[in-house]
């Protein structure tokens, strides 16, 4: 059996000005950038809808050539602005057969959204400078000490944290989108 883990994180919206500011406050107080990938993120779900109406996301992720992520995540809770759920992953190489596994299983593809992630490291914690079609936005991800600790050294308000996760904000978007 696979072991999950509990992923704790805070998100703010932010724009190009902030993610400049927050990256001169990352290297003023020692972070380490980790790295910047492009993701392709699928949601699968099966034809009723029964994982999103349940709070769960079955999301399969391909980022760097030859390496994807299929990700399980439990329902949310949300404690003064940080964001906990569970979460069960597991990397591999073959998407395709994933893909095809997932199929066969009887899920199917709900949502596609891609980001561009610019990751940093500050004692434990994971800073995300992110970019989505329909925003940018910083992510903060560890324990909840570390979350609010970090939030607070980057001039982060966890009050004013986003409580709406990137599939549900994706899916706005493309309402705005037929709307016009």
């Amino acid at each position: 059996m696979v072991e999950g883990t509990v992923e704790i994180e805070a998100k703010w919206r932010a724009d190009g000005r902030e993610h400049e500011r927050l990256r001169t406050a990352l290297r003023r107080v020692g972070a380490s950038h980790t790295g910047t990938v492009r993701e392709i993120n699928t949601l699968f779900d099966s034809v009723d809808g029964a994982l999103r109406r349940s709070g769960q996301v079955l999301r399969l992720r391909r980022s760097d050539p030859g390496h994807s992520t299929l990700t399980l995540k439990g329902r949310s809770t949300y404690h003064e602005g940080v964001k906990t759920r569970d979460e069960t992953e597991l990397d591999f190489t073959d998407h395709d057969a994933m893909t095809g596994i997932l199929h066969g299983l009887g899920f199917s593809e709900s949502l596609e959204y891609q980001k561009t992630r610019e990751s940093w490291d500050l004692d434990g914690a994971v800073v995300a400078l992110d970019t989505l079609e329909f925003g940018q936005f910083v992510e903060i991800e560890g324990t909840e000490d570390q979350v609010r600790r970090t939030a607070d050294l980057l001039g982060l308000d966890t009050a004013t944290a986003e409580r709406r996760g990137y599939p549900s904000m994706m899916r706005a978007h493309q309402a705005r989108e037929r709307a016009d």
